[in-house]
């Protein structure tokens, strides 16, 4: 796959040589083959500008990709809360633990109206086998829902009422 063009050598954009490359799709030769003849290219110039873009995507894919992983490391830290009879949690402890947090095996599990629907999405990665699970009014009862799995009951409480917890 080499051709120069009748260009004198060194006006290339890159070295070229002949390369033979094994278990390439007979289909896939001849199409590059039709699309070279069709656009007066060479296959070898039709092949170098496909790789070309395929390696282009595949860089910008590889820093994509790290960037991935670094955020979904930075906020993979959770931290297991578990085997408890009852807990209040207030946003205080929530904003006072790294990364995010899952509980797991309480009796009852009070929410405190100090915490905010913002607040409970960004900080409680679940909440799992709790036999009830407390929340204010204004956490959206069914939103919460999706980060529990395995609970008995949720009922909410008045916002009025957020200081003695009073069950509607």
């Amino acid at each position: 796959m080499s051709e120069n063009k009748g260009k004198p050598e060194g006006e290339d954009k890159g070295k070229k040589k002949t390369v033979t490359i094994r278990n390439i799709d007979e289909e896939l030769y001849a199409k590059a083959s039709a699309l070279a003849k069709s656009i007066g290219e060479s296959v070898g110039e039709i092949i170098n500008e496909a790789l070309r873009a395929f390696l282009s995507i595949a860089e910008g894919s590889i820093g994509f990709a790290q960037k991935v992983k670094e955020g979904v490391e930075a906020s993979i830290k959770i931290t297991t809360v578990s085997d408890l009879e009852e807990l209040t949690i207030t946003s205080e402890d929530l904003e006072g633990i790294e990364g995010r947090v899952k509980f797991r095996n309480i009796r009852k599990l009070v929410v405190d109206n100090s915490v905010t629907w913002e607040l409970f999405d960004k900080k409680i990665a679940s909440i799992v086998f709790v036999d009830k699970v407390v929340l204010p009014k204004h956490i959206p009862k069914l939103k919460a829902l999706s980060k529990m799995k395995l609970v008995k009951k949720v009922e909410q409480f008045k916002e009025e009422e957020a200081g003695t917890q009073k069950q509607t």
